[in-house]
């Protein structure tokens, strides 16, 4: 049988690790080269972003910019 994490366990076994884990900040952490934006997303992309970050040691942020810039390329814009 397989056991299943609840999110509220996930969330805070990740903020733990989160704690844990040392600081990397790069150039697009700084708020001075970053413009806020907020986003929604259907609670199945959610899940399978909190998985992702855990899975990669990266910030959601991150994924998506990522996520965003590849769009862009693929799309002829200069990301």
């Amino acid at each position: 049988m397989v056991k299943k994490t609840s999110l509220r366990s996930l969330a805070v076994n990740t903020a733990k690790a989160e704690h844990d884990a040392p600081a990397v900040v790069t150039e697009r952490d700084e708020p001075e080269n970053s413009k806020a934006m907020s986003l929604r997303v259907p609670p199945a992309l959610w899940k399978e972003l909190q998985l992702r970050k855990i899975d990669e040691g990266r910030p959601v942020n991150a994924i998506i910019i990522d996520a965003v810039q590849a769009y862009l390329r693929r799309a002829g814009g200069k990301a």
